[in-house]
């Protein structure tokens, strides 16, 4: 395998854990939370919230009338009004995770395909709109989830008015990140695309022409030197 195209699994596996950030980041439950100011406690939990969804409670029903209960993540049911920012961090979480996840399928085919320099380039570019899309869902921290939650004024006054980072936050930090690594690397290695063919093999081919004692002329091949492709940096070395 050529070294251009070893070269692309780097790209591609800075990239795929880019995009398993970016959706860990947008689509799970714990990006900000609320922490009472006494401590957490049965009574008073810390409170979660992601972009898509919120951190709950979820029953589950199993055979023998026996009813589980746990956390989980369950989806908005009005509880909060949206607001811009909210609406434009959900918009560019889609954007970034969508263009992320067909930027890594072509570049991990980079690694068993030839890609011409321009397709190679632009799928560099697409990281770094990745990476500018999933900064844009830092949006979120001013939204309504974050500055006018309902459902955390109602839980009581022992929670803050405004949330604090969770562990989905600094995911999204992370997520950043790796993107632009993956961009950045896309746009300054070289890309996996196929190689120039070799010149054409040459021949020299010497004959002697024999005259007959009848008159009449035979022409016998008696030399043949095989042209030989020799690569400059061998000539150098």
């Amino acid at each position: 395998m050529r070294k251009e195209r070893l070269i692309a699994f780097l790209p591609a596996a800075v990239a795929t854990i880019a995009l398993i950030l970016s959706f860990f980041s947008s689509f799970w439950c714990e990006n900000v939370k609320f922490e009472p100011s006494g401590g957490e406690s049965d009574d008073n939990p810390a409170l979660s919230f992601g972009v898509f969804y919120l951190l709950g409670t979820k029953e589950t029903e199993r055979p023998g009338g026996i009813t589980l209960k746990g956390e989980a993540c369950v989806s908005y049911n009005n509880e909060i009004q949206t607001d811009g920012n909210w609406i434009a961090t959900m918009v560019f979480a889609c954007i970034a995770f969508v263009i992320g996840g067909i930027g890594v399928f072509w570049t991990w085919l980079a690694t068993l395909l030839y890609l011409n320099q321009k397709k190679w380039k632009a799928l560099g570019i697409s990281y770094i709109f990745c990476c500018l899309f999933q900064g844009l869902t830092f949006l979120f921290l001013n939204s309504a989830v974050c500055k006018e939650n309902s459902l955390v004024s109602s839980a009581g006054s022992q929670y803050p008015e405004e949330c604090s980072w969770d562990m989905g936050t600094r995911t999204n930090i992370a997520a950043v990140v790796f993107w632009f690594i993956a961009g950045t690397l896309m746009l300054t290695l070289p890309n996996s695309d196929r190689p120039a063919a070799a010149p054409a093999e040459t021949q020299t081919v010497t004959y002697q022409e024999k005259k007959n004692a009848d008159g009449t002329t035979d022409v016998e091949e008696t030399n043949v030197v095989t042209g030989t492709y020799v690569r400059g940096k061998d000539i150098e070395g």
